[in-house]
């Protein structure tokens, strides 16, 4: 699709929608917009929940460094029951997850 959008100006809908998928008319249909609406609800509300837990992440890292300090063996190999337990492996899943969603909406890769 190509388009000659200079940002002042407001794009009709077709030209913001994916082209439907094979079912689907070439023309916008209420289903097929609703669908589409649909979907990207879920996924904003699942990014929005990975971006939320991050930041509560790294607010309780950032809590426990200033009150107690983190020494290394804490960040890599806490013991169980430590706050830190985890939280490395953890963290970098749910960022991995976030980066790896983002490149599928844009559909590019790492």
């Amino acid at each position: 699709m190509t388009n000659n959008y200079s940002g002042s100006e407001k794009l009709p809908i077709r030209d913001i929608l994916p082209a439907p998928p094979n079912g689907y008319s070439t023309g916008i249909t209420g289903e097929y917009l609703k669908n589409y609406l649909n979907l990207g609800e879920v996924v904003m509300g699942e990014k929005q929940e990975l971006i939320k837990k991050l930041l509560e992440m790294q607010k309780t890292f950032m809590d426990y460094d200033h009150e107690k300090g983190v020494e290394m063996e804490d960040y890599f190999s806490a013991q169980e029951g430590h706050v830190l337990k985890g939280f490395r492996q953890e963290y970098m899943d749910l960022a991995n997850k976030l980066v790896d969603m983002a490149h599928a909406e844009k559909g590019s890769h790492r």
